[in-house]
């Protein structure tokens, strides 16, 4: 809302064209918590794009296909790693100390930031390792990397829940998780709490890509 214009933007028609979660992450990300920001359709449909569609959406798409088309859909045992997982683990396990910092700030956007670097980080992995051309030369770095992916999922999952609940809802089932992700205690975000054995579930993207 902008007093001098006179313009208004309507929370519930942005909220039915992009989906509760997106707004909600855009506003978050975007604009600082308290303090004035911009909003317009285009660079909400950016940020769509490129963090949502591109960045998480195509995370848990690919890792989820690959899963279900090289190991039966089941999560895999994991096992001794390389550099480039013992880098994924550490920045996934440096999360929690970035976040603490940042809440106690109350830098929301900033606890977003930290949360998606992690997740570019996961799609950068993927390329690193190829698990396309490991399912050919080294089953069991496969399983392995494929649990770091799946395992960095469940912990993302986690962290946005407070700003995205239905999103992590969903990565949580797809997952194969039973319990419900509101009644998990923060300790659950702690690395290797993902049994192998269980069942992953694909699905629709969780953000398609819109056409800007």
């Amino acid at each position: 809302m902008s007093k001098s214009r006179g313009n208004v933007v309507d929370p519930v028609e942005v909220s039915e064209e992009f989906g509760v979660d997106a707004f909600r992450y855009f506003l978050m990300r975007e604009v600082p918590f308290g303090q004035d920001g911009d909003f317009s359709k285009k660079a909400l449909i950016r940020r769509y794009n490129a963090d949502l569609a591109n960045n998480l959406g195509n995370l848990l798409s690919r890792t989820l296909t690959m899963v279900e088309k090289y190991l039966q859909g089941k999560v895999p045992e994991p096992g001794r790693d390389k550099k480039e997982g013992r880098e994924l683990i550490q920045k996934v396990k440096g999360l929690s100390e970035k976040m603490v910092r940042y809440y106690d700030k109350l830098e929301l956007n900033n606890v977003l930031g930290a949360i998606w670097e992690v997740i570019d980080y996961a799609n950068r992995y993927i390329e690193k390792t190829s698990p396309w051309k490991l399912e050919k030369t080294d089953r069991k770095r496969l399983e392995t990397v494929l649990y770091n992916l799946l395992e960095t999922l469940r912990i993302v999952a986690l962290y946005i829940l407070p700003f995205m609940p239905r999103t992590a809802e969903r990565i949580w089932e797809r997952l194969g998780m039973k319990e419900k992700i509101y009644n998990q205690k923060i300790k659950q975000a702690e690395w290797g709490r993902l049994k192998s054995g269980i069942r992953i579930k694909t699905g629709k993207p969780l953000f398609p890509r819109i056409k800007d």
